[in-house]
């Protein structure tokens, strides 16, 4: 995706600056690592919650 902003852009809109499509495609490309991160420690952190509950119902 980051990728077709940054070439997709010029190429679509002939007016466009071809850097700042590229700096949109950085920005986007920020953006999905940014909500890879934040989804995956997000599932990690329900995993990690899970477990400790299942040793705390073994424990009683």
């Amino acid at each position: 995706m980051a990728a077709a902003i940054a070439f997709g852009v010029p190429a679509m809109m002939p007016g466009a600056d071809p850097v700042s499509a590229q700096l949109g495609g950085v920005i986007a490309l920020l953006a999905g690592v940014l909500l890879h991160e934040a989804l995956a420690r997000r599932g990690e952190t329900r995993a990690l919650a899970r477990e400790l509950e299942g040793h705390r119902s073994q424990q009683s």
